[in-house]
């Protein structure tokens, strides 16, 4: 299941930076989604809402499943809320531009991609790494 999900990008990186920016984005997040709810399953823990990724039950079940990725990137990534300027994460940057077209954040976006498509390409590749184990525990 979560390596399938990697087969299914909405193919927007022939859209250039952004696109690929995108394309990883929405992958990443789908994957971060599936794991958490694995945890949550495993553990017996709470599930918070569905449209919420909570940076420390992203970062447990991570531990968890020994998904080999760098906390500190996990809120470069996946950090919720408005952000500032220049600091945003790859979440509020997606956020911003896929809900309000901000011209700000695109340009963010075609700045920092260089640094963050490598971070989610990690993200996926660590998590797919660990598909089996994750799947046949949750």
């Amino acid at each position: 299941m979560l390596i399938e999900i990697t087969q299914r990008s909405p193919g927007l990186s022939c859209q250039g930076d952004l696109g690929a920016f995108l394309d990883r984005y929405f992958v990443a997040e789908v994957l971060a989604r599936k794991v958490t709810s694995f945890y949550q399953d495993d553990t017996k823990k709470q599930k918070p809402s569905a449209d919420k990724i909570q940076i420390q039950i992203l970062g447990a079940a991570i531990r968890h499943f020994g998904i080999i990725f760098p906390e500190p990137d996990i809120k470069i990534l996946f950090l919720g809320g408005e952000g500032r300027r220049g600091r945003k994460s790859a979440r509020q940057l997606r956020n911003g531009y896929v809900h309000s077209l901000s011209v700000e954040d695109r340009a963010e976006i075609e700045c920092v991609t260089s640094v963050l498509k490598p971070m989610l390409n990690a993200f996926i590749s660590a998590t797919c790494a660990l598909a089996p184990l994750i799947e046949n525990v949750a």
